[in-house]
C-alpha cells in the first residue's frame, strides 16, 4: 500500500516536471515568432486598399472636362488666322469678291458693293511693301505697310485708260480712304478679311 502511495507520487512529480519543461520549450518559440511578425509588420501598411474597376451607366450625357475640348475643338476651328500673316499675304494673289459698308452683319443689300465680274480685281502684295492692283480697266501699283496683324495703303498710280462702268476708281477709295485695316485669313488661308468700319472680302486665286 505505502508502496503504491509512493509510486502515484512519483508518476505525478514526473508530469509537473514534464509540462513546466514543455511551456519553458515554448515560451522562448512563441517570443521569437511574435519579434518576427512585428518587425515585418513594421514595413508593411495596416491595410492596402486595390480600386477596384467600376461600371459607369450610360446616361447619354458627356463628362465636362470631354465638352471642354470639344467646345475649345470646335472654336479653334472658327477662330480667324491672325498670325504669321505676311508669308501667306505676299505668297498668294487675291481676288476681290465684295466689300459690306458698314457693322456687320450687313442686312441691306444697297451696302454691298462687288464687282461687275469676278476676278475683274486682284491684289498681288509683294515682300518689299510694293502692291500691284489688276482692276476692271487699268493697272495700278503703290506701297503698303504691314504691321503685326494692321495693314495701311499709301498712294497709287495707274494707267490713264477710260472704261465705262467701271468700279476702279471705287474700289481705290475703299483702300486709301480707310487708313488701317484688320488683316485675317480663314483656317485654309483661302480666304483673306480687310476689315476696318467696312469689310472687304478676297479669295486666294
Amino acid at each position: 500500500m505505502e508502496y503504491n502511495r509512493d509510486m502515484k507520487y512519483k508518476i505525478t512529480l514526473a508530469l509537473l516536471i514534464l509540462v513546466v519543461l514543455f511551456t519553458l520549450i515554448q515560451l522562448p518559440a512563441n517570443q521569437s515568432g511574435t519579434t518576427e511578425q512585428e518587425t515585418i509588420k513594421e514595413g508593411v501598411p495596416d491595410t492596402v486598399s486595390i480600386d477596384k474597376p467600376t461600371s459607369i451607366p450610360n446616361t447619354g450625357y458627356v463628362s465636362t472636362s470631354t465638352a471642354n475640348i470639344k467646345s475649345a475643338t470646335t472654336s479653334a476651328s472658327l477662330k480667324l488666322n491672325t498670325e504669321n500673316l505676311k508669308p501667306v499675304l505676299v505668297a498668294n494673289e487675291w481676288v476681290w469678291i465684295k466689300t459690306e459698308l458698314g457693322t456687320r452683319p450687313i442686312v441691306d443689300p444697297n451696302l454691298v458693293v462687288t464687282p461687275n465680274k469676278k476676278g475683274d480685281f486682284v491684289l498681288t502684295f509683294l515682300d518689299e511693301g510694293s502692291i500691284s492692283i489688276k482692276t476692271d480697266c487699268n493697272r495700278m501699283g503703290g506701297t503698303y505697310k504691314f504691321s503685326e496683324n494692321k495693314i495701311t495703303f499709301g498712294s497709287f498710280m495707274s494707267t490713264l485708260m477710260y472704261c465705262e462702268g467701271s468700279k476702279e476708281n471705287e474700289f481705290a477709295k475703299m483702300l486709301q480712304e480707310n487708313k488701317i485695316y484688320s488683316l485675317s485669313f480663314d483656317n485654309n488661308n483661302q480666304n483673306m478679311f480687310l476689315t476696318s468700319d467696312q469689310t472687304m472680302y478676297f479669295e486666294k486665286k
